[in-house]
C-alpha cells in the first residue's frame, strides 16, 4: 500500500481488493522529445522536396519547403493538452492456510507493473528471474 501511495495514488476502495486511483502526469521531456522528432522528420522532408522539387510548374518553391519545420511545436502542444490521463490499480493480497506463502495480485498497466515488480523486487508466480548484466543485486 505505501508503494502506491508514494507514487500518488489515493485508495479509492477498500474491500477484499484495494483499488487505487492516480493521474498519470505530463512530461516536458517527452512534449521536448516528440518536439525535436517532428523537427528533424519535417527538416528532412524538406530537404528532399527541396532536391527533388524545386519547381512545381512554374513556381519556384526551392528553400521555402523549410519552412514547413515552423509546425514541429504543434507536436509537444498537443501531447501537452492530451497527455494526462487517469489510471487504476487493483492489488489483493492473500495468504497460504499454513501463513508461510503470501500471493499478492496485482492488476495495473504494463509499465506500472513492471515498475512494481522491480521496486518491490517481486517475480511472477512460476517463473525464475534472471538478472541482466546491469543490473543490480
Amino acid at each position: 500500500m505505501a508503494y502506491f501511495q508514494a507514487n500518488n495514488y489515493k485508495v479509492s476502495d477498500a474491500g477484499e481488493t484495494i483499488v487505487f486511483q492516480g493521474i498519470v502526469e505530463r512530461s516536458k521531456s517527452q512534449a521536448a522529445f516528440l518536439t525535436t522528432c517532428l523537427f528533424g522528420g519535417l527538416w528532412c522532408l524538406a530537404l528532399v522536396l527541396s532536391i527533388q522539387l524545386p519547381k512545381i510548374g512554374p513556381l519556384e518553391i526551392g528553400d521555402w519547403y523549410y519552412l514547413m519545420c515552423l509546425a514541429s511545436p504543434y507536436a509537444g502542444y498537443y501531447y501537452w493538452t492530451n497527455a494526462q490521463g487517469d489510471d487504476e490499480a487493483r492489488v489483493r493480497i492473500s495468504t497460504a492456510d499454513d501463513e508461510r506463502t503470501t500471493e499478492v495480485t496485482v492488476q495495473a498497466s504494463k509499465e506500472e507493473l513492471d515498475r512494481f515488480a522491480s521496486v518491490m523486487d517481486y517475480d511472477e508466480k512460476g517463473k525464475i528471474r534472471i538478472r541482466g548484466i546491469f543490473e543490480n543485486k
